[in-house]
């Protein structure tokens, strides 16, 4: 797509970040991310090293990745399931200092790693979820009402929404199946529009 092509998109793209030993990460709970790599894309930035977070309800986690301000995606060293976990600066004050914590429990968001880089390529690849390019590519946005632009939009996103259901449930029901955690929450801010194209856009360089 040319829009793409000449910078004007900050076009979501899959890959798998790769690391490199020593990671500092004991007991070769690290050897499954070196040998596959982490998934950056939607739903999950994967970050520049791996960490070790000592969680006490869910044991040594070794953390791969970020989802929104204080998410974290971790391998479970025990399971080798894939979890996300709330941790950040929430903790009591010493010296003026936030002290990180975890805060609630961890939920689980792939039953395997390779679970996990599937689903977040599906997602990832499944973008944009409304035709707002393709509209403009084709001269049809000056013929669209304010009204009949949000009308298609609302539309389209929820269509999107129910196909990365589809895919996400097919890809790993497990991972899929609370409908009150990270999955379905993906999902909603995908009919919500939250991760419409418009707000990957930026001006063309003069």
């Amino acid at each position: 797509m040319s829009d793409a092509a000449d910078g004007r998109v900050e076009w979501p793209r899959f890959r798998l970040f790769t690391y490199s030993m020593p990671t500092g990460i004991p007991y070769g709970w690290d050897t499954e991310l070196l040998a596959k790599g982490a998934p950056d894309g939607l739903v999950c930035a994967a970050e520049d090293k791996l960490t070790l977070l000592e969680d006490p309800g869910s044991g040594p986690l070794v953390c791969f990745g970020s989802s929104g301000l204080y998410g974290s995606v971790c391998l479970d060293s025990r399971t080798r399931q894939v979890v996300h976990i709330v941790y950040g600066a929430f903790g009591s004050w010493r010296g003026g200092t936030p002290q990180p914590k975890v805060v609630g429990p961890a939920e689980l968001v792939g039953s395997s790693l390779d679970h996990f880089i599937a689903l977040v390529r599906a997602a990832t690849e499944r973008f944009p979820f409304d035709s707002d390019l393709a509209v403009e590519e084709h001269g049809g946005a000056a013929h669209e009402d304010e009204a009949t632009r949000e009308e298609r939009r609302f539309s389209e996103w929820a269509r999107a929404a129910e196909e990365v259901a589809e895919t996400l449930d097919r890809i790993d029901p497990a991972a899929f199946a609370d409908p009150g955690e990270f999955w379905h929450s993906f999902v909603a801010d995908v009919g919500m529009g939250i991760y419409a194209t418009k707000h990957f856009l930026r001006e063309p360089e003069e």
